[in-house]
């Protein structure tokens, strides 16, 4: 009973994946900085996520991999969960004004949080049959109201972040105190609602919302002190121009998604091309520094030759220009 208990619920770093992913493309979105958004636009930008969503499904059926259809569905999957939690964010901030985004996101987990408990977590966390598309990727379908509502929480927190762009009223330290006051509020939350509810990536709850929110504001405010941290330094020692974000780091920004995919690949083909659960301590160290290699020199390389799937796939759906002749 312990085993199927735990095995709904939990804290597991695999989970943390596609909820930072979410936090992530949330505090840099688009709408923030009051950029020209709109639900074609959108489709658009989701039109990767969607292929490689359903490239992974025919993949994966193709060669056999071994898939839990608990996770997702039996059709769904990480990307079709990222490409329709934009989808869905882009079209309601067409209408609803994005500075109460934080009010919507909470709003959103508590309805969420209400189905669940009346009967819909049951529903999916049950045995019942796959029968229709529905029931077939019940987790992936279910799950993805809740990651609106992580998406909007993060867009509230991408707003403070973006207040010095906007002319506001704004210092180092201020945004930090905010970082920290945030992380305090939200720790024990996380653990009070992990209490009443549990941790669920499958069901994406709201204390596996509010837990990742806080794993990303924390890991935020690690990377600003450093950063700032580093600027000291850079004053203290008379350098005009300040080094704030190794090259690694923009390498892997610059095509996160492909980076995300090339890493899926290589776990992928590891996992078939032995049997994981029994290699030793040497060829797993061996394996993960291969990983690490293969993942950093090819997001270097495209970055270097400025190879990014967005801008492909914006110049490929870009409409022609009717000639004049």
């Amino acid at each position: 009973m312990l085993g199927l208990v735990f095995s709904k619920f939990g804290y597991s770093l695999m989970d943390v994946g596609v909820g930072l992913f979410v936090y992530a493309n949330a505090i840099v979105a688009p709408e923030i900085r009051m950029r020209e958004s709109s639900l074609k636009k959108s489709f658009i930008d989701t039109v990767p996520l969607i292929i490689l969503g359903i490239g992974r499904y025919v993949a994966t059926t193709l060669t056999d991999y071994n898939v839990s259809i608990t996770e997702y569905g039996k059709h769904w999957n990480f990307f079709i969960t990222l490409a329709f939690t934009r989808i869905i964010s882009s079209f309601l901030l067409i209408y609803l004004p994005i500075k109460f985004s934080a009010i919507y996101g909470i709003a959103m987990l508590v309805f969420h949080e209400m189905l669940l408990q009346h009967g819909l977590a049951q529903y999916v966390m049950g045995t019942a049959s796959r029968s229709n598309f529905f029931s077939a990727n019940r987790e992936g379908i279910v799950s993805t109201l809740g990651f609106v509502g992580l998406y909007f929480l993060s867009i509230s927190m991408g707003i403070w972040m973006n207040l010095k762009e906007k002319g506001t009223n704004y210092n180092r330290s201020s945004l930090l105190i905010k970082f920290i006051i945030v992380c305090a509020v939200l720790l024990p939350a996380t653990f009070t609602l992990e209490q009443h509810f549990g941790v669920s990536r499958r069901l994406a709850n709201s204390a596996y919302c509010v837990w990742i929110l806080f794993l990303g504001i924390f890991v935020t405010a690690l990377f600003y002190l450093a950063e700032l941290f580093q600027k000291f330094l850079y004053e203290k020692c008379g350098f005009a121009n300040h080094i704030t974000v190794p090259f690694l780091f923009d390498a892997i920004n610059y095509n996160g998604l492909i980076y995300f995919l090339l890493a899926n690949i290589l776990t992928g083909f590891v996992n078939m091309s032995c049997d994981t659960m029994f290699v030793d301590a040497t060829t797993s160290l061996f394996i993960l520094i291969c990983y690490v290699c293969i993942t950093s020199i090819a997001a270097s390389f495209m970055y270097v030759q400025r190879i990014n799937l967005k801008v492909i796939v914006s110049f490929l759906t870009k409409p022609k220009r009717k000639s004049m002749i």
